[in-house]
């Protein structure tokens, strides 16, 4: 128990007040109510049933505009956070982003990247895997990241059989991350039944989709001929000098070592 909990215990029975916090929470509640349908019912009695419908409807009206305003302006946000992550300004997306990322999936979904990365923020894993769970039902690209923090531990309680499931759902939506973190699981046989074949699948279709570290690891696969994946030198140098090109450092390493 915190020193700030011991105190207010002990405030209490030093002053000899009975029921907890809780109870008198609740006791706060109840006469809150009470008190706002006594104001209802006087206000009706004192202005007409007709004008106090009026009323609520106009602030009805009101709320509704406002929420309206409220959520286009949260989309432009967004975008505007999207576009500079693209372009590689990542303190300006979370600047962007930061304050709406509870309110907005693909604002969540930028801010969860840059606090996973540390671009553009402090990292911070455990925010960054709540701002995946928030815009997984909204992003399949978010749901990715958040199947692979859960497979990990990284930032949450560890459900393995929870991110897989996450993960499978997002490579069914053709999503290249899911279809990388995926891919290795199953090629490497760590958390899930080993299977190379359903591996390099995963791993050739985010290789596809331009994502340089799948394009390094079936490089690296076709170039050595790992586990019974037929060897080809020539395919192999293809996809580890186009994950070079893309800034991979592995690959760029590999490449300097065959010369």
């Amino acid at each position: 128990m915190s020193k700030r909990n011991v105190s207010r215990s002990d405030s209490r029975i030093r002053s000899g007040k009975k029921g907890t916090p809780d109870d008198r929470d609740g006791c706060r509640v109840f006469l809150g109510c009470f008190m706002a349908l006594a104001l209802l019912v006087w206000l009706i009695n004192l202005m007409g049933t007709t004008t106090i419908v009026f009323f609520l409807l106009t602030l009805g009206a009101a709320y509704s505009l406002y929420f309206l305003y409220k959520t286009r302006t949260n989309a432009k946000r967004a975008r505007e956070g999207e576009f500079h992550y693209r372009h590689g300004d990542f303190e300006a997306a979370y600047g962007c982003v930061e304050k709406i990322s509870g309110q907005n999936a693909d604002a969540a979904l930028v801010a969860g990247l840059c606090l996973r990365n540390g671009t553009g923020c402090g990292q911070d894993h455990e925010k960054a895997c709540s701002c995946f769970r928030f815009a997984r039902s909204k992003s399949m690209e978010a749901r990715a990241y958040y199947g692979e923090m859960l497979t990990m531990g990284t930032g949450c309680v560890r459900d393995v059989i929870k991110g897989i499931k996450e993960l499978e759902l997002a490579a069914a939506h053709d999503i290249p991350y899911a279809n990388l973190c995926l891919g290795r699981l199953q090629f490497n046989g760590t958390l899930m039944k080993k299977n190379t074949g359903s591996g390099m699948r995963h791993l050739r279709i985010a290789a596809e989709a331009e994502l340089p570290a799948a394009q390094y690891i079936v490089g690296y696969i076709l170039f050595n001929g790992l586990e019974g994946i037929p060897r080809n030198r020539y395919q192999g140098l293809r996809y580890i000098n186009l994950a070079a090109s893309a800034g991979n450092l592995k690959a760029k390493k590999l490449l300097q070592k065959i010369g």
